[in-house]
């Protein structure tokens, strides 16, 4: 919807070529009241405290969207020592935000976290001390193979609770061979009708050495 949004003004102006300042003001009469009452609902919402959905299934998306900050506050310290990431890109960028340091997607994702291909390189981390967040619980078995060790811990934040793994030596090649190469088969295999260019996800991990900066000649 929102892709939409900017077109409707000129829109309206063009109902002015088609329909007389009469039908126009009555149709502007009744969208202001179909607003007036959205809005009345939605500021209802917003002046009930927090604490008033603590018993629905969605409190902790409620928590980490107004309470963002005091949760990205928690992992800070950690910086120190780990690289940052989440499971999830728009957790990953909103946590970005917060701390002011880039928090990449470990996993797979979906089709919304191919931007982060583009900005990590995993074969630079081989070895690094990871910290993986997560709104939801996490898998510390699927987890676990791509690390010397790890250490899940859970994070607590106005009565909801936040999950994060803490793992030790990263282990790029196992990483790539069970969840870059699943990347590259559900988010990179274009057509072979189409036209394409260089395939930097495919050149960066499979087609090329591992090294990521090759000697020069």
């Amino acid at each position: 919807m929102h892709w939409a949004v900017p077109f409707y003004p000129y829109l309206y102006l063009s109902l002015f070529a088609v329909t007389g300042t009469e039908r126009i003001a009555g149709a502007i009469r009744g969208m202001g009241l179909f607003t007036a009452a959205h809005i009345a609902i939605l500021a209802v919402l917003l002046a009930l405290p927090l604490s008033a959905f603590r018993h629905t299934g969605y409190y902790g998306d409620l928590v980490f969207l107004l309470k963002g900050p005091e949760v990205a506050a928690e992992l800070r310290p950690f910086g120190r020592e780990y690289t940052f990431s989440s499971t999830s890109y728009a957790q990953a960028a909103r946590l970005s935000f917060y701390t002011g340091r880039h928090f990449l997607v470990f996993g797979a994702g979906s089709y919304h976290g191919r931007a982060d291909d583009l900005w990590t390189d995993f074969r630079l981390l081989d070895g690094k001390d990871i910290l993986v967040f997560s709104k939801d619980a996490l898998d510390v078995r699927e987890l676990a193979p791509f690390f010397d060790s790890v250490e899940p811990r859970t994070l607590a934040a106005y009565g909801a609770r936040f999950h994060f793994l803490l793992g030790k030596g990263f282990r790029y090649e196992p990483y790539r061979d069970l969840v870059l190469r699943r990347i590259l088969r559900d988010f990179y295999a274009i057509p072979h009708v189409l036209p394409k260019g260089r395939d930097f996800f495919r050149e960066r991990y499979f087609d090329v050495s591992a090294n990521p900066f090759p000697a020069r000649h």
